[in-house]
């Protein structure tokens, strides 16, 4: 509505959310309702008004309000919601809703980390996380528009500095990694005085349009096409799928041109968003998207099925961005992008634990780390006869929760990270009779529902300091989460002809469909961010627990 008039993909939209209003009138959700009073407010249209008049009432009702601690849950989503408000509304004063100034915070927290010379960001070192580089630079730069008073000299040069970085973030199909954040960062770079004519404001959202906004009128917040493809391949395979299906052929053929060097519909001309000292070849979850080590790890094992082409040089990346503790993370490898202690006290001190831990902390990834041993498992790698390997090992026994289970960093909770540990332990030939695996497996075996499924309601936060002792949060068995139960059970080792292991093949008998498929489950667990929920993977995973325990009765 800001930045292009398309009257019939505008109006899609608005009649999905429309759709979706709560019994009480509103959406039941204080964001949201916010920000459907922005929308109407600057669209200025008088049908609305009953509307307006019902989303009004709903919030004084829940006596919901966007003035809350930087400490609450849902921090992110009302502090973007409060910054468009401070941008285009006249409600509030920019004092009232940032009385911490946080926006313009943001832009000097960038000039902290070590990548800052004092007059550029210099692209080869470490700032905040790769997803959230742009995000926090379109924030600043929305704050200083905002902005009630004079910006000082430093404030006034970072404005520039956070342009620049900004742009430079882009992925080469001219858009940024996610919708959410191509459409804040978008909006600042209008603020800033670009227009639609422009192709930094014009390519990003006609990429939206063309690529994230469905029939029905909803905006996809992103999609992971590298990762899942390698995920469904590995399921076929399980399936007895041959290697030389043209099918498999095909998409292996997608996927090795899908690596990040190499880019499928490049609109910049230039490589991949920098910011980090690790960078190429590897995959991304998109194809034109900056790599990361999970999606390298699984592609990397789908292809080294499926292809004779030569891997070596993308197996040695893998090894190269293992951080000194044994572990892999997900886009960064040591990640520590403040010079000091003393200057990461002081950036923690300003911002809640969370977003600290979001945007500069450490994030544990056992999952990220099973899945890397299972590929390098498949190139002949073990933990007797490699260092790396037995660090990696040492990593995950040293970082067991207290609960004997691992948690999951990119799918759901407990279920998917000790599912990944498993097959990751097992693909190095570690003794499957060691306590921790022991461990694991009683654990699991104990949180089985009694329709022999399992489910997580999956609301967990690593970045707690006391993250070690969550709890499992039992819930409802799905498909998505009984299959990668499964898969941990069977991989640690425990046979098929257990009882656990028979209810949870007939509940995955019993919830597949008709036409063969199982009922979608959001799967992304990246806590702070949206669900992700696609048939591929829910699909992968019951197809490979299905197959898996097949194999072990042959």
């Amino acid at each position: 509505d800001q930045i292009w008039g398309n009257e019939d993909e505008r109006d899609d939209a608005l009649s999905y959310l429309l759709d979706r209003r709560s019994t009480d009138g509103g959406w039941n959700d204080t964001v949201t309702n916010f920000g459907m009073l922005l929308l109407f407010h600057q669209m200025d249209d008088h049908q609305y008004e009953s509307v307006v008049e019902d989303v009004l009432r709903e919030i004084d009702a829940k006596d919901q309000s966007l003035m809350t601690s930087e400490d609450e849950a849902g921090f992110t989503d009302r502090f973007q919601m409060r910054l468009l408000y401070a941008v285009l509304s006249d409600d509030h004063s920019f004092d009232e809703l940032f009385p911490r100034e946080l926006p313009i915070r943001a832009g000097e927290l960038m000039a902290l980390t070590s990548a800052f010379d004092g007059e550029a960001v210099s692209a080869q070192d470490r700032t905040a996380r790769p997803g959230y580089i742009a995000q926090q630079m379109a924030y600043f730069l929305l704050g200083a528009t905002a902005y009630e008073r004079e910006l000082d000299e430093d404030e006034t040069q970072l404005i520039e500095v956070a342009e620049n970085v900004l742009l430079s973030r882009r992925l080469t199909n001219g858009a940024w990694n996610t919708v959410p954040t191509t459409i804040v960062a978008t909006f600042a770079l209008v603020e800033r005085g670009y227009s639609w004519f422009d192709d930094e404001v014009g390519v990003p959202v006609r990429w939206i349009t063309d690529n994230r906004l469905t029939d029905e009128g909803r905006v996809e917040s992103y999609r992971l096409p590298v990762r899942d493809t390698a995920l469904v391949q590995k399921a076929l395979l399980a399936a007895g799928s041959s290697p030389n299906a043209e099918f498999l052929q095909e998409s292996a053929q997608w996927l090795s041109e899908a690596r990040t060097p190499q880019t499928v519909g490049r609109e910049l001309d230039r490589e991949p968003a920098p910011f980090r000292r690790h960078h190429g070849h590897g995959w991304g979850y998109l194809p034109h998207a900056f790599s990361d080590w999970n999606t390298t790890a699984v592609a990397l094992g789908s292809l080294s099925v499926l292809t004779d082409r030569d891997l070596d040089e993308q197996i040695d990346f893998l090894r190269r961005v293992q951080n000194r503790d044994g572990s892999w993370s997900a886009y960064t490898t040591d990640f520590a992008p403040f010079q000091s202690a003393e200057v990461a006290s002081e950036v923690r001190s300003t911002i809640c634990d969370e977003q600290y831990q979001l945007r500069f902390g450490y994030i544990p990834a056992p999952d990220i780390t099973g899945n890397a041993l299972s590929t390098l498992g498949m190139q002949g790698d073990t933990v007797d006869d490699d260092r790396h390997i037995d660090d990696a090992v040492s990593y995950l026994r040293e970082n067991q929760m207290d609960n004997g289970l691992w948690l999951g960093v990119r799918g759901q909770g407990y279920t998917y990270g000790t599912a990944r540990v498993m097959e990751g332990l097992r693909a190095v030939d570690v003794d499957l009779d060691d306590d921790f695996v022991i461990a694991a497996r009683g654990t699991l075996l104990s949180r089985q529902n009694d329709d022999g499924g399992w489910g997580e309601q999956t609301h967990y936060d690593p970045s707690q300091p006391e993250s070690r002792s969550i709890e499992y949060q039992p819930s409802e068995s799905t498909p998505i989460q009984t299959g990668w139960a499964l898969q941990a059970l069977l991989y640690s080792g425990i046979g098929p002809d257990r009882e656990a292991v028979w209810d949870a093949v007939d509940y995955l008998l019993e919830t597949q469909q008709a036409d063969g498929s199982w009922e979608v489950d959001p799967v992304l667990y990246t806590f702070g961010g949206p669900g992700y929920s696609t048939e591929a993977i829910t699909q992968a995973a019951a197809l490979r627990a299905l197959c898996l325990y097949e194999s072990t009765i042959d």
